[in-house]
């Protein structure tokens, strides 16, 4: 069924129905097409069954003083023709229509055409005073932005430079490839970049020069066609790159809470350069530098759960650290601060969360894998360049900052860094690593107790309730409903957990892990070693990357113990050590290879030089004097043919000029072997070196 003003379709045509006379069976519509239409007529009953169409759904319009004033006088113009109350029937007859329009015209002074243009649109419009407004959105000139003749007249004695498609394309060009690429580029700049390459001429002395205002695009014409062409976030994301426009300019329509089911769901980490100087604790005349400061952060309640401080740079093996301080003794950590401990300053100890959240930093590396695996803990990495997806962690660096920067020495803001001339704050430097730990620690605990000044954070409940914005009274009140979600771990499993794991191999030296070998009790009990060196089996270990000195090996039999390995005398030069540094070592040892094998191969290439003209003499003068005797027989007389050559060395080496000797030297007995004539040997070799005896002993 339709009714008046739908619109409907009718032999393919979209139409909008005006009026009906059931009596008559009669109904007038209007075409919605563009185009001088008027209203048509048809019977009534061949569109009765007919269904309307969804009707479109409408921009919302601002509608001016200026605007209604238009709406006002259109509508008294129209307003005796269309009937004030009820449809006017005579209007929708062509042969009445027109001696009507006439009389109007005339009576009021105007147009029929422009009373014939306020009929239609208030017909197609819906037959509502609203459907007078004008359409100012339907105004000027659609497409390019070229210069139609028109517009404010110049304040120079030039004229208005005609735009045509080639400088629309000039700008384009410009304004995608230079403006809009560089942050460094500035509207001037890139209007001046185009002038010079598209819109120069060559004057009478055949230089180039620029064309005179007037004869090109002025800067006022380029900034329109930016401002129009490309929105505002636009011109930004593209300058600036979408990372920053997100963190910097993006509206905030939210919270970090919208997805956070309570505490201890999400548990926010990250790592920061504190802005504290510290020195050295043997010699507190030198500087170390400034420390580095990784905070766990609940995000529901913003309680601090884990911190680390230390010299370690921001990696896996501080967070590590951080996330062992969870179920760690928080009594002795205290007392090792010097701090006095409260249980109620920690509600969190030993919780863990459902999920970290972390950047793509010390977090982002397969070591990480073993917080998913052992603790069954989700570990998200978020987007680069983004600390808007973590602002818990993020806030609470800022308000540890706030609240140490007026009373501790050696502070350094951040601007000083960029300051010319600026305060060298490092010479104030008196606080050592630990005594910058003492601070931040206590600062932490100001932090979990002190409320927020808003209440924003809390629920309905919670401020029926009363309870105080504060992070610890936050997590109190929000455990009681998560206890049971959650999970405790004692401070030996996590770190057993978050060793990072690596296969070594069992050989007769011992364990080898990293070009390291170790030893253990336990294995050598088992007889592993000795099995090894029949052929080597691995096992798995766990170690931490800071310090070679011991490892954890698994046991091969799967029974899941541990046993503490420890260096050999093989590797125990590198005790004291971390692994990155034995892998530099190791490096260097692999680069001697190179010239150690050259100097080798020289050495024995000098070696078979220098030997080569005495094996080809002494080959040379056998050949001359061999005979046709058996090789075996060559040995029949070694004996007596060794002592005569020893007697021969002992007084040739005993009759050797000594020059550092001022004695004159002995007399030297001639004590080769002779034979005599009958064909026997002379004296035996003992009988000579006793005679030579006896002689040395009586002068």
């Amino acid at each position: 069924m339709l009714y008046a003003n739908d619109i409907f379709t009718l032999n393919v045509r979209r139409v909008r129905l005006l009026a009906t006379a059931l009596e008559s069976d009669r109904a007038w519509f209007i075409s919605m097409e563009p185009g001088n239409v008027w209203p048509e007529v048809t019977t009534l009953s061949s569109i009765a069954d007919l269904d309307a169409i969804p009707p479109e759904k409408l921009e919302a319009r601002r509608v001016t003083a200026a605007m209604r004033a238009v709406r006002d006088s259109r509508w008294k113009r129209i307003s005796a023709l269309v009937g004030p109350e009820k449809p006017n029937l005579d209007i929708f007859d062509p042969h009445l229509r027109g001696p009507m329009v006439a009389a109007r015209a005339a009576k009021l002074g105007c147009s029929q055409r422009s009373l014939c243009k306020d009929l239609r649109q208030y017909w197609t419009g819906g037959q509502t005073r609203a459907a007078l407004l004008p359409q100012l959105d339907r105004c000027g000139r659609t497409g390019m932005h070229i210069t139609a003749g028109r517009g404010a007249k110049p304040k120079g004695d030039y004229k208005v430079f005609p735009l045509t498609s080639d400088d629309i394309q000039n700008f384009k060009h410009f304004i995608e490839k230079v403006y809009l690429k560089d942050r460094r580029v500035s509207i001037t700049a890139a209007f001046d970049k185009m002038l010079a390459a598209c819109y120069v001429s060559v004057d009478g002395n055949n230089e180039p020069c620029l064309k005179s205002i007037g004869a090109r695009p002025s800067d006022r014409q380029f900034r329109h066609y930016l401002n129009v062409n490309y929105t505002k976030e636009y011109q930004k994301r593209c300058r600036l790159g979408d990372k920053e426009y997100e963190r910097e300019l993006a509206a905030k329509l939210g919270t970090a809470l919208a997805d956070c089911l309570g505490v201890g769901h999400y548990f926010e980490i990250d790592a920061t350069i504190i802005d504290l100087w510290a020195v050295l604790e043997v010699d507190v005349r030198r500087i170390v530098g400034k420390p580095t400061l990784f905070l766990i952060v609940d995000r529901a309640s913003g309680l601090i759960v884990g911190f680390y401080l230390g010299l370690e740079n921001p990696s896996w093996a501080g967070a590590r650290q951080a996330i062992y301080s969870m179920a760690g003794d928080w009594a002795a950590l205290c007392a090792s601060y010097g701090v006095k401990y409260n249980p109620e300053d920690w509600p969190a100890a030993g919780v863990f969360p459902k999920q970290f959240l972390a950047d793509r930093g010390e977090m982002l590396t397969k070591a990480s894998n073993y917080v998913a695996d052992d603790l069954h803990i989700g570990v998200a990495n978020l987007p680069s360049q983004a600390p808007q997806k973590k602002p818990l962690v993020e806030c609470s660096f800022k308000l540890i900052h706030q609240t140490i920067q007026a009373d501790a020495p050696a502070y350094d803001p951040p601007k000083e860094a960029h300051r010319r001339c600026g305060k060298h704050y490092e010479q104030d430097a008196v606080l050592t690593v630990r005594e910058v730990g003492r601070v931040i620690l206590l600062a932490i605990i100001a932090q979990n107790r002190k409320p927020r000044r808003s209440t924003e954070g809390l629920n309905l409940r919670q401020l029926a309730k009363g309870i105080l914005p504060s992070p610890i009274a936050l997590w109190n009140d929000g455990i009681v409903s998560r206890s049971g979600l959650l999970t405790r771990f004692s401070e030996e499993h996590v770190r057993t957990a978050l060793l990072t794991k690596e296969v070594a191999n069992v050989a007769g030296e011992g364990i080898t892990f990293r070009n390291l070998y170790y030893t253990c009790p336990e294995g050598v009990a088992k007889d592993w070693f000795a099995r090894a060196r029949r052929g080597g089996f691995p096992v798995t270990v766990s170690f931490d990357l800071r310090l070679v000195d011991t490892i954890l090996v698994h046991d091969p039999d799967g029974s899941g113990e541990l046993f503490r390995a420890t260096l050999t005398s093989r590797s125990e030069k590198y005790r004291g050590l971390c692994f990155s540094e034995v892998k530099y070592y190791s490096k260097l040892e692999a680069a001697l290879q190179t010239p150690i094998a050259n100097a080798r191969a020289e050495a024995m290439f000098g070696f078979r030089k220098n030997i080569a003209p005495t094996i080809t003499t002494a080959t040379a003068r056998y050949e001359a004097v061999k005979t046709s005797t058996s090789r075996k027989a060559r040995r029949a007389d070694t004996v007596n043919d060794r002592q005569t050559e020893r007697a021969a060395e002992r007084q040739r080496l005993a009759s050797a000029p000594r020059p550092d000797v001022t004695a004159p030297p002995a007399d030297v007995v001639e004590l080769h072997a002779k034979k005599v004539k009958d064909g026997t040997n002379g004296p035996s070799l003992k009988q000579l070196m006793q005679t030579q005896r006896e002689r040395l002993l009586n002068g």
